[in-house]
Order: structure tokens, then C-alpha cells, then sequence
């Protein structure tokens, strides 16, 4: 390792030499607060706010796995409907409002294109094929698209390939070429951008972007202005979310991810604001409970014991769905991030 480091230090004080004439230098790869790392929360970010929209036209696929391009005819309720635009699908979705006691069938008029989250495309020619892909259409978890604010093109991005120690950097033309670029990155490759990068808001607001940190924050305080396409927290009630069923740790993340030591744990959130945790024959009692700090939903946990005293904590919260809830701490520059998934 630190021959490598040696090389790097070699190689970027050349690339830094010759390339004073670029808008951006490379940064030293090893200098990793900027990197973007695969599945961290800032990751599954940037995807869900570069990939192709695919829950708007959930009214007529009940699939947030792909859209169906537009514009297409369709029956509802034996109602024949023109969707042109996005906005067309209010009218599907007003003829369904009718009546209660009718199935809401929707059938498309064939050839369609559907459009997946990574921009390709297939051709379906007819309701079978259709109906295979609905089927094996891929988890929801809730939590879709972030399509009301905007990456500005393009940026650039530093990377280090390790496998042939080459420092490099790269330009990102489109929302296509970036959501493709960081879900092929492996752990070989470094990435990270050069910042500042700017970014468009919810109201059409040009920002700027100058690190990661201020890069998640920005897009975690649109998301519930993107409430209505991005799956986010809507009109559900966080409590009455947290009391329905039981729930595990699906990601602990403290410096380095820590999900693993939370294996096994079962959490179970009472109506009275009583907790019950459980592995194998063992039983933790606790209590929860939901806060507004200056206007900020904060979720407050407390557990006996010291086997969960690191989320023993008032969490702020990020998003929930039906069966996901994120929560994050910041305190003296350091972050956690801690995620609940329903059993």
C-alpha cells in the first residue's frame, strides 16, 4: 500500500502539473470524504435522482421497476383514455375514482415501449409479454424517484482505477450516462466529484454544490417537495407506520458499515410507546417516541442495556415508506445513518 501511495503522489503531482489549464484538477484519490462509495446512502441518492422516472405511471402498471413511453392509448373501466403527457394520467387515474365496486382494469393498445430505470428500452407487443414484466417487476421499497430538482451538465468526475494504478478524470453529459457510470462502479475504481458542482432546485433555483455532505443534504430536503413522484413519506403517518408489524436493521452505517452487528435483532414498536427488541430467546425492552425539533421529525429511541446503546439516540427522519424507515445524526461533523426495514 504504501508503494502505491508513493506512485499516486508521483502521478498526480504530474497530472497536476500538466493539466493547469483544466477547470479541474484530480484530487488525491486517498483524500476519500468526496468519493462515492456503492450503496452508501449519498449513492442510492444521486441514482434515484438520475434514473428515468418510473412511478408516475404507476396508475396504469402498479410497476415502479419501468415507465411505459408516451404517448399511448389505453381503457379503463371501459373508458378510452389518450395519455400524451404526465398530466394525462390524472384521467386514469379519475375514471378508477368513479365507483368502488368496479375491478379498475387498465389494457393498453399494443406495440408499447417500456423504459427501465437505467434509460433501455424493450418493445412489448401484447398483453402476455406485458404481464410477464409487471410480474417480475423488480422490490419496491418505497422509495422511486427524485425528479423535481436536477444535476446541471456537465460535470466531471475524478477517478483512480487501482487495478492499473491510472489516475483519470471524466465528463458526465446526461442523467443516462451518469446513473449507468456509478451503478458499473466497482471496488477497483475510485470516483468522486470535482467540485463545486451546481445543481437545480424544486423551484428552478440554480445551487451550488461544493461536497458531499452538502450534496446529500441538498437532495434529503427536496425529497418532500418530490413527495409525489418520489415515493417519500406522502400522506402516511409515521407512527401509525412504526406500530404496524415487526422491523430489522437493514443498514447501520458509523464510519464504517456496521449492519452486521445488528443481525438477528427484531424490533417491535408499541402503540403505547413501549419497544420490544428480540434475538434468538433473548427480549430488550425500550421505548420510542416521534418529536418535531424546530420543525424537524426526529424519532427518539431508548433501549435497556448496553447491547444497542450506539442507536440509543433522537434520530432525525429522512424518509419512510410503508416498510422502510431512514434515519440520520449528525454530531461534531460525524454522520450515522440508521435503517429500518418491515419484516
Amino acid at each position: 500500500m504504501k508503494k502505491i501511495n508513493i506512485f499516486l503522489i508521483i502521478v498526480l503531482g504530474i497530472l497536476s502539473t500538466s493539466c493547469q489549464n483544466e477547470e479541474s484538477e484530480i484530487e488525491n484519490p486517498n483524500q476519500n470524504v468526496n468519493n462515492i462509495v456503492v450503496g452508501s446512502p449519498l449513492f442510492d441518492l444521486i441514482s434515484r435522482t438520475t434514473q428515468n422516472p418510473t412511478e408516475i405511471d404507476n396508475v396504469i402498471d402498479n410497476c415502479s421497476g419501468f415507465s411505459v413511453q408516451l404517448p399511448l392509448s389505453l381503457t379503463v373501466n371501459g373508458v378510452a383514455v389518450n395519455v400524451a403527457t404526465n398530466l394525462d394520467y390524472q384521467n386514469v387515474q379519475d375514471i378508477k375514482n368513479q365507483y368502488t365496486s368496479d375491478n379498475d382494469i387498465v389494457y393498453l393498445d399494443y406495440p408499447v415501449t417500456v423504459i427501465f430505470k437505467n434509460f433501455s428500452t424493450e418493445n412489448v407487443s401484447n398483453y402476455s409479454q406485458f404481464h410477464d414484466l409487471v410480474e417480475n417487476c423488480e422490490y419496491d421499497n418505497g422509495f422511486n424517484e427524485i425528479d423535481c430538482i436536477s444535476f446541471n451538465f456537465p460535470l466531471v468526475i475524478n477517478i483512480y482505477n487501482a487495478d492499473n494504478q491510472i489516475a483519470d478524470l471524466i465528463t458526465i453529459q446526461n442523467n443516462e450516462q451518469f446513473y449507468n457510470y456509478i451503478n458499473g462502479l466497482n471496488s477497483n475504481i475510485i470516483a468522486a466529484f470535482a467540485f463545486p458542482i451546481t445543481m437545480t432546485g424544486s423551484s428552478g433555483e440554480n445551487v451550488i454544490i461544493y461536497s458531499n455532505t452538502e450534496l446529500e443534504s441538498f437532495i434529503n430536503n427536496a425529497i418532500d417537495d418530490c413527495v409525489t413522484n418520489s415515493g417519500g413519506t406522502g400522506t402516511l403517518d409515521l407512527e401509525t407506520v412504526l406500530t404496524s408489524g415487526s422491523w430489522y436493521i437493514s443498514y447501520y452505517y458509523k464510519n464504517i458499515d456496521g449492519t452486521y452487528y445488528y443481525n438477528g435483532y427484531n424490533f417491535t414498536f408499541l402503540n403505547n410507546g413501549d419497544s420490544q427488541v428480540v434475538k434468538n430467546a433473548g427480549v430488550i425492552n425500550g421505548s420510542w417516541l416521534i418529536e418535531l425539533d424546530n420543525g424537524i421529525q426526529k424519532l427518539d429511541l431508548n433501549f435497556e442495556g448496553d447491547s444497542l446503546s450506539e442507536i440509543k439516540e433522537d434520530w432525525k427522519v429522512t424518509e419512510f415508506s410503508e416498510t422502510n424507515i431512514r434515519l440520520k445524526k449528525t454530531e461534531n461533523s460525524e454522520i450515522r445513518y440508521l435503517y429500518f426495514a418491515k419484516n
